[in-house]
């Protein structure tokens, strides 16, 4: 089987906080097929590996990654009938949000501004508002740990906050089929469009939201006016603005941290570990990372 793997691939150019160290062994799959057989190739080398989508969402260590890292890029659309669509994981959500409301399919326009793949929404259960990836999804196609895809309906994934059974499992996703509503998109396009304005001073070069809101318990208990983790860092922790390195909290929302020009992960780990400890400090609470560490 021949795989164009490439070797020690920096990973800060695959990843939105722009940090990270070099993956051991990097390979781009284009095409279905590509995926199964680089997954196949690696389970059967007895070699570690991970699936990369847009590199949102996680940390990467300055280390870098041990094993095969497969960026995935298969990304297809392709609209079925009755509201039903499948796309394939690769797929970038920014992307499909707009091609499917300009084919009037609303509905995931509750997660614009949010800049993963299809695969990550999944993975991660995302949430827009008070709707969540999960209320979209009828069926997906896996690939199980012996190489062969099935399908799958939505409650094998057993969905939750921040959470779904692939975080638990060998299984890939290759595709989900969502259940979308025709109508006329345009209403819905210029809401997600001011949504995107209403977003465009979140910092780029970040990984999106560090830590989970508070449930409405540590609320109640806390007797905190709201749940947001930005209000929190920043108005109760008063750390927003604070930065190590070239890694800070982000004045514009202090719910981020963001890589000024040349953070590294250590710097932006070390903050993360600083807003964990001062919570705890003064509020007894103990945060829960809505992102991934990886290679620590």
């Amino acid at each position: 089987m021949t795989l164009d793997i490439k070797k020690n691939q920096p990973l800060k150019n695959h990843t939105t906080f722009k940090v990270g160290g070099p993956a051991e062994y990097f390979y781009e799959a284009k095409t279905r097929e590509d995926l199964i057989k680089a997954i196949a190739y690696a389970r059967d080398k007895k070699i570690p590996f991970m699936i990369l989508g847009a590199g949102s969402n996680i940390l990467v260590s300055d280390k870098g990654l041990k094993g095969l890292v497969i960026k995935n890029q298969v990304s297809k659309i392709t609209v079925l009938k009755d509201g039903l669509v499948e796309i394939d994981s690769g797929g970038r959500l920014p992307l499909a949000i707009f091609s499917l409301l300009n084919q009037d399919l609303t509905g995931l326009e509750h997660f614009v501004g949010i800049p993963g793949t299809i695969g990550g929404a999944t993975y991660m259960n995302i949430h827009g508002g008070n709707k969540f990836f999960a209320d979209y999804i009828v069926s997906a196609k896996i690939l199980d740990e012996n190489n062969q895809v099935k399908t799958v309906d939505n409650n094998y994934f057993n969905f939750k906050y921040d959470y779904s059974k692939l975080h638990d499992n060998n299984h890939i996703l290759l595709s989900v089929i969502l259940k979308l509503k025709p109508e006329p998109g345009q209403k819905a396009k210029t809401s997600a469009q001011e949504k995107l304005k209403n977003k465009s001073h979140h910092p780029q070069k970040s990984a999106g939201c560090i830590f989970q809101n508070l449930t409405k318990e540590e609320q109640k208990k806390l007797k905190l006016p709201y749940p947001s983790i930005g209000y929190i860092i920043d108005k109760v922790l008063t750390l927003k603005g604070t930065t190590i390195g070239d890694a800070s909290i982000s004045t514009n929302h202090a719910g981020f941290i963001e890589n000024l020009g040349q953070a590294t992960a250590s710097d932006i780990l070390k903050l993360i570990n600083l807003i964990k400890t001062k919570a705890k400090q003064k509020l007894d609470l103990d945060l829960k990372l809505e992102i991934e560490t990886l290679g620590f």
